[in-house]
């Protein structure tokens, strides 16, 4: 693929050569696929995270 831009202006240009450029890119394919987890792996996964989290808690104020 290939971007070309042209330029002009009112004002004399002293060098008429620069007033467009081409710019030329390679496009490559689909990005690969990320794995991730299903909704309800995820569901399980932060009750699971709360769960220890409230475990976590109960305990510290258990020894205090």
């Amino acid at each position: 693929m290939s971007n070309t831009v042209t330029v002009s202006s009112d004002t004399p240009d002293p060098n008429p050569a620069d007033n467009a450029a081409t710019d030329t890119d390679i496009i490559v394919g689909a990005p690969a696929a990320v794995p991730t987890l299903t909704e309800w792996a995820l569901i399980l996964f932060g009750s699971l995270l709360a769960g220890g989290a409230a475990l976590h808690l109960r305990r510290g104020r258990q020894a205090a």
